[in-house]
């Protein structure tokens, strides 16, 4: 029985590269969509009087039918937005309202169909009845909708989003990365080195300067270490906390989210991918795009394999990242042209 276990053991050493199982937390696809299952079972336990008079199996159909096609494009036309260079200065909530607000203006008309096909009828409306099946109805509906829908999906949309952001940021969630092996030495700290012992002999006096210090000039500023400048500015590197320095290892691309690996730990934020490449570049990170949601820096990759069956870039920790088949060439090209290759 020993053997068995012993080998399965081995295998899941070989699979997790050495390194214990961690638990991952949920991508922020995987958590919105929580989000939107528990918005469509709140919906149909309260009963909104626009799902009166359906079975509860139906209404939560009638629920999921309206919310979850809005999700979806909404998570399309942000992940557009946020990679769009004229939008680079826009605050990301903005670009979360305007992705909210015109999921839900093309949402009105599929809403709008659905009631008519179902013969819902608002019981908030004195009156009301259900939409006779012509186009004038329809059109009129639709009208009217336009005006209250998009600015209901913007908030919505803000407030998903943010809940994502909220539960991702909590001290549980957050995965430190061990150091790489052959990396960049960890900071030692500043100690002050312990006064020498009083021997009972005074020491020497300091030799008084030859010329007294001119205090009318500021004196010179030191001069900033070789490399890339990282000071804290605008944009991605502005967005990390202190504690995860400034050593990014490689980004994941999720739509709008961007998850930021550094030798500290990881962060996921609201950025574009191109945008952050775009920015790295500019201060002399040398690195790639290996895949289409994956840039990796190239001080952090120990070699490629490009002969196996699945491509991959080999971090120094024995990490892989995928290499798409489409960048195969590109990705050896410029890991070759690096000084450090």
């Amino acid at each position: 029985m020993r053997r068995p276990i012993s080998h399965i053991h081995q295998r899941w050493i070989q699979f997790t590269n050495g390194s214990p199982a961690q638990a991952r937390p949920l991508s922020p696809a995987a958590q919105l969509a929580c989000a939107g299952a528990l918005l469509v079972l709140t919906l149909t336990l309260i009963e909104p009087a626009s799902a009166v008079g359906l079975p509860w199996w139906q209404q939560a159909a009638f629920q999921a039918a309206h919310i979850a096609p809005g999700m979806a494009l909404a998570w399309v036309v942000s992940g557009w937005l946020f990679e769009r260079a004229a939008l680079r200065r826009w605050p990301g909530w903005a670009l979360l309202a305007l992705a909210g607000a015109v999921a839900g203006a093309v949402l009105v008309p599929w809403s709008v169909a659905l009631e008519m096909a179902l013969g819902v009828v608002d019981l908030d409306e004195p009156g009301s009845a259900p939409l006779p099946h012509t186009a004038e109805a329809w059109w009129r509906e639709v009208s009217e909708e336009w005006l209250h829908v998009p600015p209901r999906t913007a908030l919505l949309w803000m407030a998903m989003n943010q809940w994502v952001l909220w539960r991702t940021r909590q001290p549980e969630a957050l995965q430190p990365t061990a150091p790489e092996p052959g990396g960049p030495p960890a900071p030692k700290p500043d100690r002050t080195p312990d006064p020498a012992p009083d021997l009972g002999v005074a020491p020497d006096p300091a030799p008084a300067p030859d010329v007294a210090p001119d205090l009318s000039t500021p004196p010179t500023p030191p001069a900033p270490p070789a490399g890339p400048s990282l000071a804290k500015g605008t944009g991605l590197l502005a967005q990390l906390p202190a504690r995860l320095g400034r050593d990014i290892v490689h980004l994941e691309s999720q739509q709008h989210y961007l998850r930021v690996v550094t030798t500290r730990g990881e962060h996921l934020l609201l950025h574009g991918l191109g945008t952050a490449m775009a920015e790295l570049a500019a201060r002399g990170i040398s690195g790639a795009q290996i895949h289409r949601s994956v840039w990796v820096a190239w001080a952090h990759v120990e070699k490629l394999d490009l002969r196996s069956t699945a491509p991959a870039a080999v971090l120094r920790g024995g990490q892989r990242l995928p290499i798409g088949r489409r960048r195969l060439r590109e990705v050896a090209e410029a890991w070759h042209q690096w000084p450090g290759a």
